[in-house]
């Protein structure tokens, strides 16, 4: 079986260099493979280890790294220390770890001097986007759209969801 992408996305041209973010996980490994099929080959793999889960974070990385070599894809590999981050910023471990996300896309857009970051979030997690913000009164029955802008310090990016109409099963059935 094979995964669509968003009808939006097929839209964009596929001459244009991405950045994907890629944790090594099946949603985002997923993502590359549907990427490379479908003649997006200008992709940038981005892989931020957060160090959460001890030697498991660094297999995750080299895992990227690996995956980045087979098909003759520039790799970054960024590393943060969380418990600094959360302890210097006073934030949880969700939006510490968000904003150390976006701030390494930041420094990979302006290496490879492209703004448009690839994400693997598909429709389960839009159902609990969707579900988590009902929940807490805010934002109604909005979830994420296919495309949202980020103001990261001095640079606007272009988060992009390839995926955001394919479910988890239709991923684990691809995989």
């Amino acid at each position: 079986m094979n995964v669509s992408l968003h009808p939006d996305f097929l839209k964009l041209s596929k001459n244009r260099r991405y950045l994907l973010g890629i944790s090594g996980g099946r949603d985002s490994v997923a993502l590359l493979h549907t990427l490379l099929a479908a003649g997006f080959h200008k992709l940038v793999l981005c892989h931020l280890n957060h160090g959460l889960r001890g030697k498991e974070s660094g297999h995750d990385a080299a895992f990227v790294r690996r995956a980045a070599k087979k098909h003759d894809l520039p790799c970054e590999i960024g590393r943060v220390n969380m418990d600094k981050l959360m302890k210097e910023n006073g934030e949880s471990m969700e939006l510490a770890a968000r904003n150390a996300r976006q701030r390494f896309f930041r420094v990979c857009a302006k290496t490879y001097r492209c703004k448009r970051v690839l994400l693997a979030h598909h429709a389960d997690d839009q159902a609990e986007t969707i579900l988590f913000n009902l929940l807490r009164g805010s934002n109604g029955l909005k979830g994420m759209q296919f495309t949202a802008s980020h103001q990261v310090g001095d640079m606007r990016l272009e988060m992009l969801r390839p995926f955001l109409n394919v479910t988890r099963n239709q991923i684990d059935i691809y995989l």
